[in-house]
């Protein structure tokens, strides 16, 4: 009965879940676009030559192709747009259903609780777009559970299932394998201390083994892959920052209601344990500890990737989703709490869908202005640095869509030899590494000499620019400029031929 039970609540939170991602004609994540253009080039196979003009393919060891493997293959079968909402909807059907199996894995039994993982879904990780790591951590729970069910298995079977679920990891994204890899530590370090203890040395060594064979393949090919140049310079961490960063998991778009799931989840939780109403699984201690103490030394900048530490504490909330779990308590106090995590559920629900729904029309309404852009052609963004962040409608990579939509280059397009399959051909690279878009839209709204050189750069390299994030000052009057199409925040000008300097 707490099967079916649970398959069903599953199901309508999972219904409930992905209504916004079905609706919305481009899903309002920041990064999402700019991920979508690349599934484009990466669709057409080196076969239109339009793109081939600006992008060439260069596939390798890339710990970061979720999207990269599967979206191009599934735009086989339909239009890039909608082959991105299916992997957008497995992802999260992935993360739901990790706490899910992990609940059953560490508790022996099946249970509605383990679906308060549907509350951290649409977290701010999410609304920016962070698609491959999502994926590669709903991966990761998954195949967590799985090791936690072949425990009584022989090391062979366990060893060689986890190879290849680590390896499949891996390949979606870099720091979920880094998850993986120390939450499975975590569950054995119990199990390898009690037969040290026992000088039980046949399983001691069964289970090391096995692990070692879990994790051998996925991590020669990261010494394989292993690119020591273009490691970024490490920030240390913000233990400041720490605490703030736990509302992440929470923060979309109604800063107080937002608060109010953080502090009554959050609270609730604690005092639940401090009572002894809740209990964590003993398995998942140690888990959670590492992943807690990570967090804690993980600073924001880690080899190529921005944001290291903030993708942890929905990890955190997601394992505590599965290892939870009430006792002591009456079915009536039982049922009061889930109701009111329900509420706090649809509630979440409902502002997000209402949210998307305006966006949609701003997006219907920027898709309209690409349109009015040339087959191939050269399209630079200027956009201020305030642009960088999550809203409603964000807009800073919207622009790119312009590669799926109309075959044309756009230095932006996320193409970094140790993350994406996509290249910039060479001549094209050396543009974009100068086009960033607040430096364009500074030197477009400055007079200095230094602004009216590079903005004779940018006229002689491109042909039209978009204007994302705000109004750029003085656009109207600038001699290069040709109004073409506007949308409520996205402009894009024609540069004119002639007016070297592009002045006022």
């Amino acid at each position: 009965m707490s099967g079916r039970l649970t398959l069903a609540s599953f199901l309508a939170f999972f219904a409930f879940a992905v209504i916004p991602l079905l609706t919305a004609p481009v899903p309002p994540l920041f990064d999402y676009p700019n991920h979508l253009a690349r599934m484009a080039i990466l669709a057409a196979h080196g076969q239109d030559p339009l793109l081939n003009r600006y992008y060439a393919i260069r596939w390798g060891i890339l710990p970061n192709l979720g999207m990269d493997l599967v979206v191009p293959w599934l735009a086989g079968f339909m239009p890039v747009i909608d082959a991105g909402r299916v992997f957008l909807v497995g992802t999260l059907f992935l993360m739901a259903a990790g706490p899910v199996l992990l609940y059953r894995a560490w508790w022996g039994v099946w249970s509605p609780w383990a679906c308060t993982g549907f509350l951290f879904l649409y977290s701010r990780v999410f609304l920016w777009g962070f698609i491959n790591y999502l994926a590669g951590i709903g991966l990761a729970l998954c195949m967590l559970a799985g090791w936690v069910m072949l425990q009584r298995r022989s090391w062979l079977l366990r060893g060689s299932v986890g190879a290849i679920g680590v390896t499949v990891v891996f390949f979606c994204h870099l720091e979920a394998f880094g998850v993986l890899a120390l939450t499975l530590l975590g569950v054995e370090a119990p199990n390898l201390v009690a037969a040290l203890r026992q000088r039980d040395f046949g399983t001691l060594g069964a289970r090391v083994v096995a692990l070692v064979l879990a994790l051998t393949p996925a991590s020669l090919l990261f010494l394989l892959a292993w690119q020591p140049h273009a490691v970024a310079a490490l920030s240390l961490p913000r233990l400041d920052r720490k605490p703030d960063l736990l509302f992440s998991v929470f923060d979309n778009y109604s800063r107080p209601f937002d608060v109010v799931c953080f502090v009554a989840v959050l609270g609730g939780a604690i005092v639940g344990y401090a009572r002894g109403s809740l209990r964590v699984a003993a398995p998942a201690a140690w888990p959670l500890s590492l992943i807690g103490v990570i967090y804690l030394a993980l600073p924001s900048t880690l080899f190529t990737g921005e944001g290291a530490d903030h993708r942890l504490p929905l990890v955190l909330f997601l394992l505590l989703a599965a290892a939870t779990r009430p006792q002591g308590m009456s079915r009536r106090q039982v049922g009061a709490i889930a109701s009111a995590l329900v509420v706090l559920f649809v509630v979440r629900m409902v502002v997000i869908e209402t949210v998307w729904r305006s966006a949609a029309e701003t997006y219907r309404q920027d898709l309209a202005v690409l349109a009015q852009l040339p087959p191939g052609a050269r399209l630079v963004i200027a956009a201020p640095a305030s642009a960088v962040r999550v809203s409603a409608a964000p807009e800073y990579h919207f622009p790119v869509l312009a590669v799926l939509l109309r075959h044309t280059f756009v230095p932006t397009l996320f193409a970094y030899p140790t993350q994406q399959p996509v290249r910039l051909v060479q001549a094209w690279s050396e543009l974009a590494a100068e086009s960033d878009p607040d430096r364009v839209w500074r030197a477009f709204s400055g007079g200095s000499p230094a602004d009216l050189a590079f903005r004779s750069f940018i006229h002689s390299h491109y042909d039209f620019i978009a204007v994302v994030g705000s109004a750029l000052p003085g656009a109207e009057k600038l001699q290069c400029f040709s109004g073409l199409a506007a949308a409520s925040t996205l402009r894009l000008y024609r540069l004119a031929p002639g007016g070297s300097a592009c002045r006022n």
